[in-house]
């Protein structure tokens, strides 16, 4: 059973960004798997977008000052993130889109910019891969086209939802 209790603020407010935009999302990113392949949902929080990433994100999907933005990055389409995560990071993150099951599992990372008390700026990253119910799976998403107004990615019985170390 996956633990939610012993989770970081942080994490806890990852899942409810996810769990809010599940039922809007997930047939949506199932979409987008069965046109471009194996994918991320990078979710990039930062105020600024580094110029060689903007290639990977749609147009009109780039905010103007502080904002969070979403983006399918396809495998294929990673190394732009290397400057973000570093090699491990996008290592990390080709392994895992290797191995998980597109029909019942979505694949999300967070970057954001953080600040520590020193005033040292960073980047940092973490990745969580995301295996709901099988009434909620990407697949009986799109193929329903159900919309739900909030899933919680945090399973009481059945298979763990990891959080995946990208740094």
């Amino acid at each position: 059973m996956y633990d939610h209790e012993d989770m970081s603020e942080k994490n806890k407010f990852h899942l409810d960004i996810i769990g809010q935009i599940w039922g809007k999302m997930a047939g949506e990113i199932y979409d987008q798997y069965k046109k471009r392949g194996r994918g991320v949902v990078v979710l990039f929080m930062m105020d600024d977008i580094p110029e060689d990433l903007k290639a990977i994100i749609p147009k009109g999907a780039i905010p103007s000052g502080q904002g969070a933005i979403a983006a399918y990055v396809p495998w294929d389409s990673l190394l732009p993130l290397e400057n973000m995560v570093g090699e491990q990071g996008v290592l990390k993150m080709d392994h895992k889109l290797g191995e998980y099951d597109p029909d019942t599992t979505i694949v999300f990372a967070f970057i954001e910019k953080i600040e520590n008390d020193e005033g040292k700026k960073g980047i940092v990253s973490t990745g969580y891969e995301i295996t709901p119910s099988p009434e909620h799976t990407p697949l009986e998403m799109y193929k329903n086209k159900v919309l739900f107004a909030h899933f919680s990615p945090i399973n009481k019985v059945g298979k763990n939802n990891p959080i995946i170390n990208l740094n």
